[in-house]
């Protein structure tokens, strides 16, 4: 149920009690930065982005949406992401199954660097 929920953006949502799945690490969006910046997760952990800017944003970890494709960058064999458009108060949760670094941005803010790291470690033993 959880990997059904992982994309999930509350804004395509009707259901005002939905919350995602439980995360293991929260980014705010603020006006053009992301905060942390980066966060370190282990492998089938959750990130929520809220959007507390005053302006819409999105999570984009999808080169093909990028102007410059060289902003985002995702680990071999992981699949692109991205939010859609994000109205201040939304939030957005995204499940990391591939270990490795992902890079992403905010769409509209991607030319005054909105980027944010994701470090997905390797569950110990796996």
């Amino acid at each position: 149920m959880v990997a059904a929920l992982a994309g999930c953006n509350s804004s395509a949502s009707k259901n005002k009690q939905y919350t995602g799945p439980e995360a293991a690490a929260v980014v705010k969006m603020q006006f053009n930065t992301f905060q942390p910046p980066t966060v370190s997760i282990q492998a089938g952990q959750t990130v929520m982005w809220n959007n507390t800017s005053l302006s819409w944003h999105t999570v984009t970890g999808d080169p093909s949406k990028a102007r410059e494709p060289s902003r985002v960058g995702l680990p071999k064999g992981a699949q692109p992401f991205d939010s859609g458009k994000m109205e201040p108060g939304r939030k957005f949760w995204h499940t990391f199954d591939v270990p490795g670094i992902y890079h992403y941005i905010s769409l509209p803010y991607e030319e005054k660097g909105m980027t944010g790291m994701i470090i997905v470690e390797k569950v110990p033993g796996s």
